[in-house]
């Protein structure tokens, strides 16, 4: 196969030597390879531009493809919204709906306005399976997997411009626009872009709902929990996943964090299990608060096959709201 000129001089200048290093000049450089940063991608290489997407670990498409694939889609009994899905991310869907056969009854699904939260789930290998065939309809996209931003010098500015981005490996990628698609905004760390950490307080933009929840029925526990590690004594000290200090006033604003978790994949098929192993270093003590919960009369969320084939994710420790 021939190739025209102008294609083999795009080709060549995007990869560069750079004293033993290698240069890689795009129109776009997006750190972070989730749903976000893969959308993105295909966005930019739809409008003709160049793109480099860099991505810590090994896989693309972020919490879709690695354990979450429940979508919040059609699933609230008092709302429906999945007609705020559209633009590229209504593709996704669509592309998920043909792997399972299902792509007529989405379509229908979309102009009679059923609400139908069955249809917008997927499994995670799926999902990577779109994002992946997805990508290489546009050889613009160039992906770098395991490639991790350089803790010291990984953003490169010129004034207030950031012009580079350095990774661990010694790749440079330079670009005339830059995204940072992670969850944790990494590259805005390190460009020195101002961020706010925890959550904002009602007052700042004059909302209800934001800040310190102080009071809410969603996810909390029922029933009352001795926090002690020996029931009833303070000097005992607390169980794991206590914190001891004072909540804060209701609607106020903090700067305290979401809690990380796995969302496990699990199936109800003996035939496509894997056994789960004791981790070493388990430590039974770590999980003494559900087992009170439970104990005092609380319930655990039981998972069911919400997921096509049989399968559910699962998001650890979650409990039932009070009935």
């Amino acid at each position: 196969m021939k190739l025209p000129l102008a294609y083999l001089a795009l080709t060549l200048l995007s990869v560069l030597p750079l004293a033993g290093q290698e240069l890689v000049q795009t129109d776009l450089v997006i750190y972070g390879g989730t749903s976000a940063g893969v959308v993105a991608a295909v966005q930019a290489a739809k409008m003709g531009r160049s793109v480099a997407l860099i991505e810590p670990g090994q896989h693309f498409g972020g919490m879709s493809v690695e354990g979450l694939g429940g979508s919040d889609i059609d699933n609230h009994k008092p709302f429906q919204n999945s007609p705020a899905v559209g633009g590229l991310t209504l593709q996704f869907y669509r592309k998920a709906a043909r792997r399972y056969g299902k792509l007529a009854e989405f379509d229908e699904m979309l102009r009679t306005g059923e609400k139908k939260p069955a249809l917008w789930r997927f499994e995670s290998h799926v999902a990577e399976e779109v994002f992946s065939t997805w990508m290489k309809e546009f050889p613009r996209i160039r992906l770098f997997p395991g490639t991790r931003l350089a803790d010291a010098g990984g953003a490169v500015k010129e004034g207030p411009r950031l012009v580079a981005l350095k990774a661990e490996g010694g790749q440079e990628f330079r670009g005339r626009m830059f995204i940072d698609a992670t969850y944790e905004g990494d590259l805005l760390a390190a460009a020195g872009v101002s961020t706010t950490v925890g959550r904002e307080g009602n007052a700042k933009y004059g909302e209800t709902l934001n800040g310190i929840r102080a009071n809410t029925t969603y996810n909390q526990f029922s029933v009352r929990v001795d926090p002690y590690k020996t029931p009833g004594d303070p000097s005992s000290g607390l169980i794991a996943c206590i914190q001891d200090g004072v909540v804060g006033e209701h609607g106020a604003g903090d700067e305290s964090i979401q809690a990380y978790c796995f969302r496990l994949c699990l199936t109800k098929d003996p035939a496509n299990r894997i056994p789960f192993a004791k981790p070493a270093g388990y430590n039974p003590e770590d999980y003494e608060i559900y087992r009170r919960y439970v104990k005092a009369g609380g319930k655990l969320w039981k998972p069911g096959p919400a997921l096509p084939n049989g399968k559910t994710d699962l998001a650890p420790g979650m409990i039932s709201p009070a009935t």
